[in-house]
């Protein structure tokens, strides 16, 4: 009948296109992981039907990688190269993303390193950023223009999305329109931030001292079965503030956490989650020292945690070991001034609160 090679082009080309989804690839706005292996005969073939002429490679049309898809496959441990060197400890494990809201934007953190933030705008892909160890001395020659904390290293830990830059570099974008972040990291985790500027323009809550209380994005999903909500307000040694100092911290954990208390310079207690079983870790925190950072791992809920102080001071590993990695802890400039969360048997959600230092 003379289609054999649409049959063709559809058999091994949505094959492939399925075979991107199981490395981790996303539907991208051409390519594949489009629609573009209704081209994939073009890629083998000098000539093709319908076509006048030799089939050059700007005529390929459909049929190839987006860049995105590239970088995605360039760092999958399926793909890797003989060349590539040994994964660091922190690669190997699967990590999540931290977004904290700052004065000119969002820092996003991911303990496994970050390879790719895409750009989309109403829904539609518009720029990305891609952090390689090909790319790192572009980087830092200016020949690439990026900002400062992403110059440190091959797959940063760290990098501080400042929103005006990126909107005049993504060729500008309306207030009203819906910026959303797609972010990849070393490990191929990947993650949807559906709304950048929500957590940026979300009203501060303000203690009596006046200063703004900014909110992190939420680990967890609090969505379990009869979850309650709980809050805890307490303020760093950095902040002069209406709330309360800590004293110690109390972990009630088993298979998971059953709940955090903070204990007060006044002594009274305030909790997140229930708290009703589990065996109890006390963090002490004495007059010289004060709550740095927690690790947590979540997923659907709160799996485990470790509270860390200043002076070094840990909990230890509490509760199970599932979900991905993340660590709460202010960014430089800002200190602690609370946790919200939810839990029913054990806890479902944390969200953490800073202030900047003063």
């Amino acid at each position: 009948c003379g289609e054999y090679w649409r049959a063709s082009n559809i058999g091994m080309g949505a094959f492939l296109h399925e075979c991107g989804h199981m490395l981790t690839l996303s539907h991208t706005p051409t390519g594949i992981m489009l629609r573009g292996f209704n081209d994939y005969n073009r890629t083998f073939m000098a000539r093709s039907p319908n076509w006048d002429g030799p089939v050059r490679q700007r005529d390929e049309a459909g049929a190839h990688w987006h860049r995105t898809d590239i970088i995605r496959l360039r760092h999958h441990p399926c793909l890797r190269l003989p060349s590539d060197p040994p994964l660091q400890p922190n690669e190997l494990d699967e990590g999540g993303f931290d977004i904290l809201p700052l004065d000119a934007g969002l820092q996003i953190q991911s303990e496994n390193g970050i390879t790719l933030i895409e750009v989309w705008v109403n829904g539609r892909y518009r720029i990305h950023r891609e952090y390689t160890a090909e790319n790192l001395e572009q980087r830092r020659n200016g020949s690439l223009p990026v900002g400062q904390s992403e110059k440190t290293a091959d797959f940063p830990l760290m990098v501080v999305v400042d929103l005006e830059k990126w909107r005049s570099w993504a060729g500008g974008w309306e207030d009203s329109d819906k910026i959303e972040l797609v972010l990849t990291s070393r490990g191929t985790s990947t993650f949807n931030f559906e709304d950048a500027y929500a957590l940026v323009r979300q009203p501060h809550e303000r203690d009596n001292s006046g200063n703004a209380v900014i909110k992190a994005n939420q680990l967890g999903q609090g969505a379990m079965k009869d979850s309650q909500k709980f809050s805890a307000r307490f303020s760093a040694k950095s902040i002069r503030s209406s709330f309360p100092k800590l004293r110690a911290v109390e972990i009630h954990s088993g298979s998971f956490i059953d709940g955090v208390k903070f204990v007060m310079e006044d002594g009274s207690k305030q909790q997140i989650g229930k708290c009703l079983g589990g065996n109890l870790t006390v963090v002490p925190i004495e007059l010289d020292d004060d709550l740095d950072h927690i690790v947590v791992r979540s997923g659907w809920w709160i799996d485990g945690l470790e509270v860390v102080t200043a002076k070094g001071r840990s909990s230890g590993w509490k509760g199970g070991n599932g979900g991905s990695k993340h660590v709460l802890k202010p960014p430089a400039g800002y200190g602690w001034m609370g946790l919200s969360g939810s839990g029913a048997g054990w806890l479902d959600s944390l969200t953490m609160f800073y202030s900047k230092c003063t």
